[in-house]
């Protein structure tokens, strides 16, 4: 078979062999030579390592308003959310007549009626035919 067993004292042949190895490794001590090598080479990682970061550019500052447009994603976002809110104060100060006279008057020739921008209420208060 392809798969067979390990025998054990295979296993113990190989930690004895392998003992003697390290035993061997720690009757000998390294060279120095090789030791001052890998301690400067380490220095100079060491000292690459902790030299400090260059200083980040200064992104210059900007005022209040200037961060507040951006924040609400510049001058184009301004406009529409001006004219929402213009319209939501003509809405809200002038009454709906006056709001429907004005889309079907000859100043706004829109062609629709106030009674078409708004949906039908009674849609939703029936259920199967009942109110």
């Amino acid at each position: 078979m392809a798969n067979e067993r390990k025998d054990d004292r295979d296993d113990v042949a190989a930690d004895i062999a392998l003992d003697g190895v390290f035993a061997q490794a720690r009757d000998e001590a390294p060279d120095p030579e090789l030791m001052a090598r890998v301690m400067a080479d380490a220095m100079d990682v060491q000292s690459q390592l902790a030299a400090p970061p260059a200083p980040a550019a200064r992104t210059p500052d900007v005022g209040w308003l200037a961060a507040l447009i951006g924040s609400v994603g510049g001058w184009s976002a301004v406009s529409g959310i001006t004219a929402a809110g213009v319209m939501g104060l003509a809405v809200g100060l002038y009454s709906p007549d006056t709001v429907a006279d004005w889309l079907e008057s000859d100043t706004l020739p829109l062609g629709i009626s106030a009674y078409d921008l708004t949906p039908d209420m009674g849609a939703l208060w029936t259920e199967d035919g009942d109110v």
